[in-house]
């Protein structure tokens, strides 16, 4: 019941209600040793920022999952800690607790953040090993990781095994490519993206401008521009 509970209070943001129940549970004596109840409340800490505490609670895990690992991971890289999110995987892997998707794409977010390629590559190889290489959620963090980690051709080809990009990862290549300085081929793509009737964001778009300005295309910036009004995006504060 308090494994419910502690995920319903999650997801309303309310970290004041949540902290009361994880008092009463202790009250009652609900073990925070059960992997239901310890997961859901490491899940609770982590997105609150709250990962000292989170940490604390899956030390007192007996057996850990992959809901408890992911949730640490997730974590950490929330607050930047990247390194401490590395260690988290680590051990995760130590334990023998098979990573999901998700715990793949959140960790090569962390891999990418430190510029880290050698683990970045493990993990690649992890991911096809335990059969996630077309999982668009790994896929997407792991082109975007070796673009951070300066690889961009390698990007490419994490992206050409994509059969239908979704607006995130046309989005994540575009950002690589202009980061890379290749904003022709990122233009080329912004335009097949449009072709393919893939919506930009407020995020694709500046990386589109920053290319066209770094090319002195005057006439595109306008007609990109044209879009971001076009959407309502000249509103965004990204811009």
């Amino acid at each position: 019941m308090f494994s419910s509970i502690f995920k319903a209070f999650s997801e309303l943001g309310s970290l004041c209600d949540g902290q009361r129940a994880h008092g009463l549970s202790v009250v009652l004596g609900v073990e925070v040793s059960n992997v239901f109840v310890g997961s859901a409340l490491v899940d609770k800490y982590s997105k609150f920022g709250k990962t000292r505490d989170a940490k604390l609670v899956a030390g007192q895990v007996v057996e850990k999952d992959v809901v408890l690992f992911t949730a640490l991971i997730v974590g950490y890289s929330q607050q930047r800690a990247d390194c401490e999110a590395l260690a988290v995987f680590v051990s995760m892997i130590n334990e023998r607790v098979k990573a999901n998707d998700y715990t793949f794409a959140s960790i090569l977010i962390a891999c990418g953040n430190l510029k880290d390629l050698g683990n970045g590559r493990l993990i690649h190889g992890l991911i096809i090993k335990s059969g996630f290489e077309s999982a668009v959620a790994s896929q997407t963090s792991l082109l975007s990781m070796y673009s951070k980690c300066g690889y961009i051709d390698d990007s490419l080809k994490v992206f050409k095994q994509f059969a239908n990009p979704n607006q995130v990862t046309w989005t994540s290549i575009i950002a690589g490519l202009v980061q890379n300085g290749r904003e022709k081929i990122a233009l080329a793509n912004f335009r097949l993206m449009i072709r393919n009737s893939i919506n930009p964001n407020s995020f694709t778009l500046p990386s589109v401008l920053r290319a066209c300005a770094s090319l002195a295309m005057l006439e595109e910036w306008k007609q990109i521009h044209s879009i971001v009004t076009k959407y309502g995006l000249d509103k965004d504060k990204i811009f």
